[in-house]
């Protein structure tokens, strides 16, 4: 396992490639080899490539000073100061138009904050009845268990108590020299 130099995270040997970053070439994971060919194109208008250049560049891990000036050039290329401070309610904005108001019947609803409390009494003794019948369960388990591997043993110890005191031993030895 290795660290790439550009995101930080732990990456097999295998996973590194030779990538291109402006004019330098690292190997890097290929995860950030795709990203950077994303972002050496010039279309970067995917939100994804700049979210990851956002990241990449605000963690703090220990780069050469080669890697870190090439990923600073990169977030002043594509993140200026205005846009870093609109890109959260930009990201708000998305999430504001994907939310929708799901109206459904009380009755159906997973969870209500409005429950009497004969329902409450009534779930209470429900839980209790079934918390109860588990441990009966979780008993009879562990009975069946001890018989199931005590038997065998027990009857091992008859067959050899019958084997000894009928004298089948003893006539079995006498015929094998």
């Amino acid at each position: 396992m290795a660290v790439c130099p550009v995101c930080g995270c732990k990456t097999d040997e295998l996973d590194f490639v030779l990538s291109k970053i402006e004019d330098t070439e690292v190997k890097v994971c290929s995860f950030c080899d795709k990203q950077i060919k994303k972002i050496n194109t010039d279309e970067v208008t995917a939100p994804a490539q700049v979210r990851w250049l956002e990241s990449v560049a605000s963690k703090d891990i220990p780069r050469e000073p080669q890697i870190a000036k090439v990923i600073d050039s990169l977030k002043s290329k594509y993140l200026p100061e205005s846009e870093k401070s609109e890109a959260p309610a930009a990201i708000a904005n998305q999430f504001a138009e994907i939310k929708r108001e799901v109206n459904i019947p009380q009755s159906q609803a997973g969870g209500s904050a409005n429950i009497s409390v004969d329902q409450y009494n009534s779930l209470v003794k429900r839980l209790e009845k079934i918390e109860n019948s588990f441990k009966k369960y979780k008993k009879a388990q562990l009975i069946k268990m001890i018989i199931e591997l005590s038997v065998p043993v027990i009857m091992v110890f008859v067959l050899l108590i019958i084997f000894f005191s009928s004298g089948l031993y003893d006539l079995l030895s006498t015929l094998a020299p």
